[in-house]
């Protein structure tokens, strides 16, 4: 265990020296401008006109634009009388609001109230165009956002790294190791794209499952991500329940193996930094094909799985109005080899596509490579290399390894 963490931790805490700020704001007075991963924190600073934005203070009337995760002009704000009255504009949701406050501090407290309460609806709007447009959005449409993380998480399971469908169960071993299992997972990695670098994360899941009989079983399992870039810190955690339905095993001489899933997931993401978050409800389909051929096996992962926004309030202070409606599709082969009855190599590519919300990755592949040993009768052990590549130049770079053990 004490390796399996280090070598997690090497992943994660790798990163580049420098890295770029993940929000800006612009004004048009002197060039004053400021940059930070806290983006409340930076806002209060222009608003109250304090740190990098105490240049503001003389100033009857200025405007200012916030660059958030690389999207340019994403917030305009106007400001007059001095700072004590603003109005702010979201360009590509058209909302346009107007505070009125006694002195800068008390516009920027209005401002706070309406960021985390008051302007909930039109915020969630805003983090749903979000979604579409930055490829670290916390919520939805990239590799590491909670979406991606929850149908990653049932693809692995029951679609293409199905566990059932492994080089060398055959009719012996699926009656030894089809009763009862416990699994453990953990990964971590960086990501980068075109304007970001060093994203970083860390993943696990723990899960339970059993076999009521030859053909139907149940899963559940914990699901939970931590993600960091610089400061800034972003939290995701689900819970799975899927049901296994293996309609052909691998028996009585036959080398086929046909299994499907439906899966029922809920899942949350929350950063007071990004001032995002949201809760969301899914459920689908995975199907899992695979044929031994020798020491030879091939296979098929299909899944399409849905997940629709529910409403999450006090978060850290926060209220959001999930604005999610996303279904996804992955589909994915692979091939293994079995040298040695205790020992496997595979290798693979799976692709990913964002099917109903405008996401600022519409689709990426993942290729993998990766390999297993049978500690005896009943552990199993996998390590595996995988890349998330797609738009923007986004790559994403991930170890993971899994210990199972089967009763």
């Amino acid at each position: 265990m004490r390796f399996l963490l280090a070598i997690v931790s090497a992943l994660v805490l790798a990163g580049p020296a420098t890295a770029q700020s993940l929000f800006t704001i612009d004004t048009d007075i002197f060039g004053i401008s400021g940059r930070g991963d806290d983006l409340v924190s930076l806002i209060d600073d222009l608003l109250s006109q304090t740190g990098e934005f105490s240049g503001l203070a003389p100033q009857a009337t200025y405007t200012a634009s916030l660059d958030y995760l690389g999207i340019p002009n994403a917030v305009n704000l106007a400001l007059t009388n001095n700072g004590n009255d603003l109005v702010l504009t979201i360009p590509s949701t058209g909302a346009v609001v107007v505070f009125n406050g006694t002195s800068p501090s008390d516009v920027e407290n209005r401002v706070e109230d309406w960021l985390k309460e008051t302007g909930v609806n039109a915020w969630s709007k805003f983090l749903r165009e979000a979604n579409g447009l930055a490829p670290l959005a916390l919520l939805d449409g990239n590799p590491r956002a909670t979406t991606a993380l929850m149908a990653n998480s049932a693809y692995r399971r029951f679609g293409l790294h199905d566990q059932r469908s492994r080089l060398g169960y055959m009719e012996q071993e699926v009656t030894r190791f089809g009763t009862f299992g416990v699994t453990l997972e953990v990964g971590g990695g960086s990501v980068s794209t075109d304007q970001f670098d060093g994203l970083n994360s860390i993943d696990g899941s723990l899960e339970v499952s059993g076999e009521f009989n030859d053909t139907v079983g149940l899963a559940f399992s914990i699901v939970g991500q931590y993600r960091d870039y610089r400061s800034a810190e972003l939290y995701d955690i689900g819970i799975e329940l899927g049901v296994p339905i293996r309609l052909e095993r691998p028996v009585d001489g036959e080398n086929l193996y046909w299994g499907v899933t439906p899966v029922l997931q809920v899942g949350a993401g929350v950063s007071p930094d990004f001032a995002a978050g949201g809760l969301f409800m899914g459920g689908g389909l995975v199907n899992s094909v695979a044929l031994q051929l020798g020491i030879i096996e091939l296979g098929m992962g299909n899944e399409l799985i849905y997940y629709g926004g529910i409403p999450l309030n006090d978060i850290s202070g926060y209220d959001f109005d999930t604005k999610l409606s996303q279904l996804m599709m992955k589909n994915g082969l692979r091939v293994a080899i079995r040298p040695i009855s205790l020992l496997y190599a595979e290798a693979g590519l799976s692709i990913t596509n964002f099917l109903l919300d405008y996401s600022a990755l519409n689709y990426y592949a993942t290729p993998f490579i990766g390999g297993g040993i049978r500690l005896g009768r009943f552990v199993e052990l996998r390590a595996s290399y995988e890349v998330d590549l797609g738009e923007n130049d986004y790559r994403g770079h991930r170890g993971r390894m899994e210990l199972a053990a089967y009763f």
